[in-house]
């Protein structure tokens, strides 16, 4: 089974002009894990590092992300990123068996 995890992660990218480039590194660890999001009880959810919604990174416009993700999950995924430009790396848009190879449980796979 292929899931997105669009819909399920919220990343937010606070974007900040600046004068010159760096590397920005981030690790995510993706699991299942219950969540009551809405208070209607808990329910199996998708957790970024352990958080619903994920955590809130941060970068700044020229900056290049390295951005390394770890499948925990029993079913393949990928992540799939607005806001960061693919223009380089088209087979890392996050579409699972169409645009990007599938994260396989267990496996780590490097977002550039």
């Amino acid at each position: 089974m292929i899931i997105s995890v669009i819909g399920h992660l919220i990343l937010c990218f606070s974007l900040l002009s600046t004068t010159h480039a760096r590397t920005v590194q981030f690790f995510i660890e993706i699991i299942h894990a219950l969540i009551d999001p809405v208070g209607n009880g808990p329910r199996i959810g998708i957790l970024a590092n352990g958080t619903f919604p994920g955590p809130q990174l941060h970068a700044k416009v020229g900056d290049d992300v390295e951005f390394l993700v770890r499948n925990r999950l029993k079913q393949d995924t990928a992540i799939h990123f607005h806001g960061i430009h693919q223009a380089s790396s088209p087979w890392s848009d996050g579409t699972p068996g169409v645009s990007q190879a599938a994260i396989k449980p267990g496996a780590a796979y490097l977002y550039r």
